[in-house]
């Protein structure tokens, strides 16, 4: 009857102690759950601050499409030194720009609005080029020269004619708006431009907008 009842006993300690040990393994779980819980919210906040934080910057600094300045500037400051300022050419400038050294071989800083750098090349390099080539006499090298003289004259003539700075307002500005197609304008596939783009059409706006 001794032992049996030691027996019991034996046996009820023992499944109190594996009863214990359950609990405080289960325990040990959950308060490692709860940790890893804890320091997942912590790393979603912290990653959430990062992105407010980015987007503040970002509105703060965030420039405007046409115009290229922060737009938290205010109005004045967000056409000067603007991309747009950078590229419209203003008449009083243009008019007053000193002629160039053609004797030198400068050109006009600027032309005539419709001639392209492919046209320039054309009249003033590969035209009077050809032509003298054509007019060369070797037997008569004297007038050969005086033909070339008299062609580079030309060329000098015809550019002083297409340079800028004998233009109208009316013409400068069509100048300007060249410029602005080709400055905010998306190259095409073709190598072209596309000057029915949003930010050209709002460039061409707030440059007319700012001339009236």
């Amino acid at each position: 009857m001794s032992v049996l009842f030691t027996a019991l006993r034996r046996g009820a300690v023992e499944a109190s102690s594996a009863s214990s040990s359950s609990r405080l393994f289960s325990s040990s779980a959950v308060v490692g759950e709860s940790a890893r819980k804890v320091a997942a919210k912590r790393k979603k906040q912290k990653v959430l601050e990062g992105r407010r934080e980015a987007a503040a910057h970002a509105e703060a600094t965030r420039a405007d499409l046409i115009l290229g300045s922060p737009l938290n500037l205010g109005p004045s400051a967000l056409y000067e030194g603007s991309r747009l300022q950078k590229v419209v050419l203003k008449p009083e400038d243009v008019w007053y720009t000193p002629p160039p050294d053609y004797a030198s071989g400068q050109e006009p800083e600027n032309y005539l609005y419709g001639l392209s750098p492919a046209d320039r090349e054309l009249l003033f390099g590969a035209l009077p080029h050809a032509t003298a080539e054509l007019a060369y006499d070797p037997e008569r090298p004297a007038k050969s020269a005086a033909q070339a003289a008299e062609q580079h004259q030309q060329t000098q003539t015809l550019q002083r004619i297409l340079d800028l700075r004998n233009a109208s307002r009316a013409g400068i500005d069509a100048v300007n708006r060249q410029r602005i197609i080709e400055e905010f304008g998306r190259k095409t596939e073709s190598g072209g431009v596309d000057s029915g783009s949003s930010e050209v059409q709002a460039a061409l706006i707030t440059h007319k907008i700012r001339n009236l």
